[in-house]
């Protein structure tokens, strides 16, 4: 690679590394509360009527902290505060728990990642065009259309492996003439000497099946 075409990967990838940085930092900014906030929801069962509603400060930290837990931050109980400092800060360790395992974080901070370890091998930013998956509507579908039959074609794998193998069983000890290629050399060579030889020469070449 000349210093020119180097040069301007380089300048790239620091703006794709900078703008990555801005973005997380951003999202951190304008989305982490709402991620949080949505998160506990999720996770939170709603209260009756006739639960508890008396202010956390009265409270033991048992009972309050259960209530959290149970409930969320949005109970009754909690319209004054946590009324304990442990449960605050359970609360803000919780809610911090939630927001880092947030898919939308994970992509930035994997995406930040990618990028950073850009600046020590060019190899790392061919990664970043995995990103199209994500972007596209068309792509994520074919990925989720994959993934829902994964089980289907882990399986499939399985047996195309299993038949490889006594693929290279029959051409190892029955029919070693399967493996011989005439047109290496003078007089012709072997294509494997050993059972996992002749497996993986199958696995490379279709042709033999």
């Amino acid at each position: 690679m000349d210093s020119w075409c180097e040069s301007t990967v380089r300048g790239l990838g620091i703006a794709v590394l900078v703008t990555a940085t801005l973005v997380l930092v951003l999202w951190f900014i304008l989305r982490a509360k709402l991620v949080a906030l949505q998160g506990w929801n999720k996770r939170s069962a709603p209260y009756r009527a006739e639960e508890i509603k008396a202010p956390a400060s009265t409270l033991s930290r048992g009972k309050t902290a259960t209530l959290l837990l149970t409930y969320g931050p949005n109970h009754p109980s909690f319209q004054h505060g946590f009324g304990h400092t442990s449960i605050s800060l359970l609360y803000q360790a919780l809610s911090a728990w939630l927001v880092l395992t947030s898919s939308s974080f994970l992509y930035f901070a994997v995406y930040l990642a990618v990028a950073a370890l850009g600046q020590y091998h060019d190899f790392f930013y061919c990664l970043l065009l995995l990103d199209m998956v994500y972007m596209f509507e068309i792509l994520h579908t074919i990925y989720s259309a994959i993934m829902v039959n994964a089980n289907q074609l882990l399986w499939a794998l399985a047996l195309l492996a299993v038949w490889n193998y006594f693929y290279g069983l029959w051409g190892f000890y029955i029919d070693p003439t399967m493996y011989y290629d005439s047109t290496i050399g003078t007089f012709g060579e072997s294509l494997c000497q050993s059972l996992w030889e002749c497996t993986l020469t199958t696995w490379n070449n279709v042709n033999f099946i």
